[in-house]
């Protein structure tokens, strides 16, 4: 069966005779899981990663140090969602590490994503030969200090997501709902209009639209468009009820229409902070594709063969081309994805803090924090 995950372990790999630093990337996606031997000394630092972004919905990934579930309780490995990282090794750190993924939908159904037999050699008291570095792939770009890292408010360090290739999905839109929304008239923002849409359940994109970023929607444009192009055409709504809309440029022809999923197309219908018809900025927009709570499209009727195509990425290469618009973030142990916006397994978001987004805490930490403000003994 095809595999669609990128490995990348990074060891201190001991050979017999002396320390090697090493960074060991792997690429399985067409070939069986790989069963990595490795040698570490005692004392050096272990990591090792999965990183497949088209099932991060689909598995959860849980670590285990031959056999044994690494939790929170387990003080010499830290496990963040598909990364394991052992700061110093000991002799008692030997043995088989496996990541599997277990299914989110099918209970009980799990998947060996990745396993290393890993020994610890003890530390030789001896000078330090040069360090090289060996290269099994591509190396990962690094992580830098960037002002225009999204990373959901988290961290400002990020790059550029590496092996994300372009692929789509289509939703059948003649099972979407007719509803009816209440928005600001495009000639008087304090007025109200009850305007007919047609609902797309965020169900098929899985409520995130981070890793369409730079994409498209792809759509057979309604009538309702064309005839007032003053309404929106289409209209996202995501966290805080933050609601913006793509308008139909008057240069627009084609009823087939792209309309690209950018900060620069979508102007802002309602929100709390930011006056109605200004353009979204880049965080504001990101931040609603993180959580998109409501898809509409302008539209009365549709064809039986209608859809709405959305671009996304994924690490299988689909021929639609190499993904370059998708940051990585070099998120803080609590979270996970690849910009930061969900809580890892055992952590749960809190907005009763100095962030608008919210942190992400152990229950314990939100119970001593609830405590502190509550006055509680």
């Amino acid at each position: 069966m095809p595999r669609l995950f990128d490995v990348v372990v990074v060891a201190l790999l001991l050979p017999i005779a002396s320390s090697v630093l090493g960074y060991v990337s792997y690429s399985n996606r067409n070939e069986a899981i790989p069963k990595l031997e490795m040698t570490v000394s005692e004392g050096k630092p272990l990591k090792m990663g999965v990183f497949n972004y088209e099932n991060l919905q689909t598995y959860i990934p849980r670590w285990y140090h031959d056999g044994r579930l690494i939790t929170a309780d387990y003080k010499r490995c830290i496990a963040n969602y598909g990364e394991l990282r052992c700061p110093s090794m000991t002799l008692q750190d030997k043995g088989l590490y496996e990541l599997w993924g277990t299914s989110r939908t099918n209970v009980g159904l799990r998947q060996l994503l990745f396993h290393a037999n890993v020994a610890v050699e003890e530390e030789e008291e001896e000078e330090e030969e040069e360090e090289r570095v060996q290269m099994a792939a591509i190396e990962d770009l690094p992580y830098e200090e960037r002002d225009d890292c999204f990373c959901s408010g988290v961290t400002g360090r990020c790059r550029t997501a590496n092996y994300l290739y372009r692929a789509r999905l289509s939703y059948n839109m003649s099972k979407a709902e007719m509803v009816y929304h209440r928005l600001p008239n495009s000639t008087d923002p304090s007025e109200k209009v009850i305007e007919p849409f047609l609902s797309i359940p965020v169900s098929f994109i899985e409520g995130n639209l981070l890793t369409s970023y730079g994409g498209y929607f792809y759509f057979q444009v309604p009538d309702e468009c064309w005839s007032d192009r003053t309404k929106p055409c289409m209209v996202l709504i995501g966290k805080n009820d933050l609601t913006v809309g793509y308008f139909l440029p008057e240069d627009a022809t084609s009823k087939p229409f792209y309309v690209p999923i950018k900060e620069t197309s979508w102007k802002v219908l309602r929100s709390e902070r930011l006056p109605y018809g200004s353009v979204v900025d880049r965080f504001d927009f990101l931040y609603l594709l993180s959580k998109v709570r409501v898809i509409y499209l302008a539209n009365h009727t549709t064809r039986r063969d209608s859809q709405l195509v959305v671009d996304v990425a994924s690490t299988q290469d689909t021929g639609l081309g190499w993904v370059g618009t998708v940051e990585e973030c070099d998120c803080h142990e609590g979270y996970r994805g690849l910009s930061c916006e969900s809580c890892d397994d055992g952590y749960y978001r809190s907005y009763d803090t100095i962030s608008k987004n919210g942190i992400c805490l152990r229950l314990e930490q939100l119970w001593y924090m609830h405590k502190r403000q509550h006055r509680l003994t």
